[in-house]
């Protein structure tokens, strides 16, 4: 297990890194360079987040601590990122924050409930909110043993709502649920991390290798209807979401434990706040301020890119794993007491 975890945590600490640095060049000179792929990092998190959600279920179908786990995992350093945001708009005055805006961003479902994101990077969490809501169902209704078998049926349901419910001519209401439920953009990518977990724990078998191949397929097709349709073609959205799913492969079978060193570990540790704070951080205070100062937007980046990943360190260290481990203790006991 000790070894699946370090090389998942460099998975995130390379999906992190690639997110930044695609935002770092968006709509800039360099938006044309090799790092617009990084636009495809959350897909990489997304198959990560299949993989792992379900390994945290099966077997120990208690939904009550899977919700905590949840909760405690995820909420308390968003919480913390979002004031610290908040904090950077009030100070440096260059949006506007309305009292709707910060209450709605508390959710971290604000795109769904139809309000702007405090930071644009928090559409993605939403995605996941709505697949942990998924996976709480499942456990409620004891059918996480049927997994595959679900995974499945939401291959077949994706394929109707995407491809053959437009022939209806009901375009319109069907964009209007994916945007808003951007999840239906990305399932396949989760479902995709669930079949590696159940090949990789159990064995592969030819069932699972066609639910990858048709989730891949999918997920490939998905690209018109996704966030990366304005940074990137269709077929270097291809190419990325081969090498992600070679990665699976390769980590299953027990062939890349290399990538997992101390660089890409201490990226994957801090993965979550850097993530969390970045992209307004850099792209309206960072970078502006030091380009202000006479330094090239290049070195500005890579500047803002150091001063980012001390930064989400500190988070990590001092709040994220820290309100973590007591808030999980705390609602642990109360949760065993009710």
């Amino acid at each position: 297990m000790k070894k699946r975890i370090l090389e998942l945590d460099a998975f995130r600490g390379i999906a992190a890194v690639m997110v930044v640095c695609f935002h770092y060049v968006m709509n800039t000179e360099f938006g044309h360079s090799i790092f617009k792929v990084g636009v495809t990092g959350v897909d990489l998190f997304y198959l990560i987040s299949g993989y792992v959600i379900f390994m945290t279920v099966e077997g120990r179908e208690n939904w009550k601590n899977f919700i905590v786990s949840r909760f405690s995992r995820l909420y308390p350093p968003f919480w913390s990122a979002l004031l610290f945001t908040s904090a950077l708009y009030l100070i440096f005055k260059k949006d506007t924050l309305t009292p709707v805006m910060f209450i709605g961003n508390l959710t971290m479902i604000p795109h769904i409930l139809g309000i702007e994101e405090i930071d644009h990077s928090y559409w993605s969490l939403a995605v996941e909110v709505v697949f942990y809501v998924l996976i709480l169902i499942a456990l409620l209704t004891k059918q996480i043993k049927n997994i595959e078998k679900w995974s499945a049926v939401g291959l077949v349901l994706l394929v109707l709502f995407h491809f053959v419910s437009p022939l209806l001519h009901v375009e319109g209401l069907l964009f209007k649920i994916s945007y808003r439920i951007e999840f239906l953009n990305q399932a396949p990518l989760f479902i995709a991390g669930i079949i590696f977990y159940k090949m990789h724990h159990e064995r592969p078998t030819l069932y699972r290798h066609l639910l990858v191949l048709c989730s891949f397929v999918l997920a490939c097709f998905m690209h018109p209807k996704g966030r990366a349709l304005q940074h990137i073609s269709f077929t270097e959205h291809t190419i990325m979401l081969m090498i992600y799913f070679a990665m699976f492969y390769l980590f299953i079978y027990g062939l890349i434990g290399w990538i997992a060193n101390t660089g890409t570990l201490f990226l994957g540790k801090i993965s979550y706040s850097l993530y969390l704070i970045h992209q307004y951080f850099s792209l309206r205070i960072l970078i502006p301020s030091l380009m202000d100062a006479g330094l090239p937007h290049l070195h500005a980046c890579i500047v803002s890119l150091l001063i980012v990943i001390i930064t989400a360190a500190g988070f990590a260290y001092f709040i994220e794993y820290p309100l973590h481990d007591k808030i999980r203790a705390y609602l642990k006991r109360n949760t065993t007491k009710v």
